[in-house]
């Protein structure tokens, strides 16, 4: 019996769309597409046509639906709580973070990722992720709206880091930055977990040169003053639409300031994915 997956990448300026069949022999991408989004001004508008042109190019009917929206619409904040469990968790999280995010609590929607430490015995390290209801309720309006439910809604970026992690044999500390038209997502996986997210601006120069690689040291300098692991990565992987036009020369910059060997993430040549032509 064959199972239909529709997984969206919704970024500021388009959503890439694949529709994958998957079955007990084999899993087939079956389409995929990528639609630009309006620039009306309406941003609930602009995103359903867009959503409206993803469900007018492929059979979506059916599909189990996951999606990912732009990583700086979500707040990253690491901590680490006396306790574990993630009913208490639940519980405590929103007050350990009403100092630190600039809105109030009742208008976010909050989750986090726990990161397993043996040694911190009775003490929970976590990733603590926000993001305001309005936000949300635009996006999930707009799926809505072109009669898409998606299951699942990650922030973008992370489901490249799990792909990776699964299939491209990485070494115990390695980063992964995703690169955009504007801002760069960074994130640092370690012994297979992904222990840091970050958004930030890309600062692009006249040499086209983004500054991300300062950005990527003052982020693993400044965690890695508060937490009690090394941050070493020992490799980078750069994906997005950012790396289109400028990879080979952004790899070499990246590959001399950081002392890292640089690639790029290869996510179907790594898959055991047959595409269907």
């Amino acid at each position: 019996m064959s199972r239909k997956i529709l997984g969206l990448d919704v970024r500021h300026d388009s959503v890439t769309a694949v529709l994958i069949a998957s079955s007990l022999r084999e899993t087939q991408i079956e389409g995929c597409l990528r639609v630009p989004v309006p620039d009306t001004g309406d941003r609930a508008i602009d995103l359903r046509s867009a959503m409206e042109a993803v469900r007018s190019g492929m059979n979506t009917d059916q599909a189990y639906c996951v999606a990912s929206i732009p990583a700086d619409e979500f707040s990253f904040r690491n901590l680490r709580v006396p306790f574990t469990g993630e009913k208490k968790i639940d519980q405590i999280l929103p007050f350990e973070l009403e100092p630190t995010v600039p809105f109030p609590l009742e208008n976010l929607v909050i989750d986090f990722q726990p990161i397993l430490q043996a040694e911190l015995s009775g003490a929970t390290d976590l990733i603590a992720v926000a993001a305001k209801k309005t936000t949300l309720e635009t996006y999930l309006g707009a799926f809505a709206g072109a009669g898409l439910d998606p299951q699942v809604i990650r922030p973008g970026g992370y489901a490249t880091a799990l792909c990776l992690n699964r299939f491209a044999s990485p070494p115990e500390n390695w980063i992964l930055v995703d690169i955009g038209p504007h801002r760069d997502t960074l994130f640092f996986i370690a012994s297979g977990q992904i222990r840091l997210i970050r958004s930030f601006p890309s600062f692009r120069s006249t040499n086209g040169n983004n500054g991300i690689e300062e950005k990527i040291r003052q982020t693993l300098r400044a965690f890695g003053n508060l937490s009690p692991a090394p941050m070493a990565p020992e490799k980078a992987f750069i994906t997005g639409r950012g790396v289109n036009g400028g990879g080979e020369e952004l790899i070499r910059t990246l590959e001399a300031a950081l002392a890292l060997p640089v690639s790029r993430a290869d996510q179907i040549g790594r898959a055991s994915c047959r595409e269907r032509v």
